[in-house]
């Protein structure tokens, strides 16, 4: 898989929250990686996935949060333990001003960003505020965490090299 995407592209990537339940397993196939992990608060993520409507979050509310915080814990366990290849950027950071998080990722990545950012992302399409609390499963889900989402999101806020630390 690795090998057949270098032949065909210099760079390239994926986007799957699920790839951070086995980043030493991807770290291990290739000696180059560079691993770019971009993040939201926690809050929308949850309000993100109550709102898919997906029918397992209606009968166990907490996955929610519980799943926001095991993919960003293995997500800074992995930047932790390998911050040479890797870098933290808040989504929400790199919507309000694109061109300093690209310029910070291109050199990141020894690249140059040519196509301009709103052709390739469309900053609209992510939701950056949280809706009406939609049930009181949803509302009790946040508050059940409450300390560890805030914790866990201003670690990454710490670390990132784009955050939106100014505004949490």
């Amino acid at each position: 898989f690795i090998h057949t995407r270098n032949l065909l592209h210099t760079t390239w990537g994926w986007k799957d929250p699920r790839a951070c339940l086995f980043l030493p397993m991807w770290n291990s196939l290739h000696d180059n990686i560079k691993f770019v992990f971009i993040y939201r608060h926690p809050y929308l993520v949850i309000d993100s996935l109550f709102r898919r409507g997906d029918r397992i979050f209606h009968f166990m509310p907490w996955l929610a949060a519980k799943a926001w915080m095991r993919y960003n814990k293995e997500m800074l366990t992995f930047y932790d333990h390998n911050k040479n290849n890797c870098i933290l950027l808040n989504i929400t950071a790199i919507n309000r001003n694109p061109e300093h998080a690209f310029d910070i990722l291109g050199r990141y990545l020894g690249i140059r960003f040519e196509t301009p950012y709103n052709t390739v992302y469309h900053p609209g399409e992510i939701n950056t505020t949280v809706g009406k609390i939609i049930s009181v499963k949803h509302m009790v889900s946040v508050k059940l965490f409450a300390n560890i989402l805030n914790n866990l999101y201003k670690e990454l806020e710490n670390k990132a090299a784009v955050s939106d630390r100014f505004r949490c």
